[in-house]
C-alpha cells in the first residue's frame, strides 16, 4: 500500500529574452500530502483512494525591456481625427508576487505504471502585481514631423485575490524512482495553466 504520509518540494527557474523584452520566473514549493482514504488492494488496476494536500507555493517573476519602444496611436477631435506616433526610451516591467497555500482534495485510478487523477482545491494567497514605467521620448505626426516630447514616469500595484477555487487534472508516468507527469489547472474565471515535470522519490 502507499504510505499514509507523503512530504515532497518542488522548484523551478527560468529566463529568457524574446524581441527585446526579458522574463524571469521563479516558484518553489513543499507540500504535504496525507492519504485520507488508503488506496485499494493490489493489483494492475486499483483505485489510489483519497488524498488530502497542502503546503507552500512561492512565485515570482517579471516581465520587461529597456530597449526602444515605438507606437501609434489615433486621436479624434473636433476638426478630424489624426495618427501619432511615440518613440520611448526608458524602462518598463510587470512583475508579480505571491504566497501560496494550496489546500486540495483529490484522488485517481492507476493501470499499471500510469496513474490518471483529479480533484478540487482552493489556494488561499497573499501578494500583488506592479507596473512600473520610467519612459522619455519625441511625439510625432504621421509625417515624421516632431510634435513634442512626452514624458511617462509612473507605478502602480494590485493586490492579489485572497482566495481560488480551482478544478484540476493530470497524468502521472510511475517509472521506478521517477514520475514524470503532466497537470492541467482550472480556475473559477475561466484561467487555466498547463505543467509539465519530473519528481524523484528517495
Amino acid at each position: 500500500r502507499l504510505p499514509r504520509w507523503t512530504v515532497y518540494g518542488s522548484g523551478f527557474y527560468r529566463s529568457e529574452t524574446v524581441s527585446d523584452v526579458t522574463g524571469h520566473i521563479t516558484n518553489a514549493g513543499a507540500h504535504v500530502q496525507y492519504a485520507l482514504v488508503p488506496a485499494g488492494e493490489e493489483g494492475v488496476a486499483r483505485w489510489t483512494g483519497l488524498q488530502v494536500t497542502t503546503g507552500l507555493e512561492l512565485t515570482r517573476w517579471t516581465l520587461g525591456t529597456t530597449h526602444a519602444m515605438a507606437t501609434t496611436f489615433a486621436i479624434t477631435g473636433s476638426q478630424g481625427s489624426a495618427k501619432l506616433g511615440y518613440d520611448a526610451m526608458g524602462s518598463f516591467e510587470l512583475g508579480s508576487s505571491s504566497l501560496s497555500v494550496p489546500v486540495e482534495v483529490s484522488s485517481g485510478i492507476r493501470v499499471a505504471v500510469v496513474s490518471l487523477y483529479a480533484g478540487v482545491g482552493m489556494d488561499l494567497t497573499q501578494g500583488q502585481g506592479t507596473i512600473d514605467a520610467q519612459l522619455a521620448g519625441p511625439l510625432h505626426d504621421e509625417d515624421g514631423r516632431k510634435l513634442g516630447t512626452v514624458t511617462i514616469s509612473g507605478h502602480d500595484s494590485q493586490g492579489a485575490s485572497p482566495f481560488t477555487p480551482r478544478a484540476f487534472t493530470g497524468v502521472q508516468l510511475e517509472a521506478w524512482k521517477l514520475k514524470l507527469f503532466g497537470h492541467l489547472n482550472a480556475t473559477a474565471d475561466s484561467a487555466t495553466s498547463v505543467g509539465v515535470g519530473v519528481r524523484g522519490v528517495l
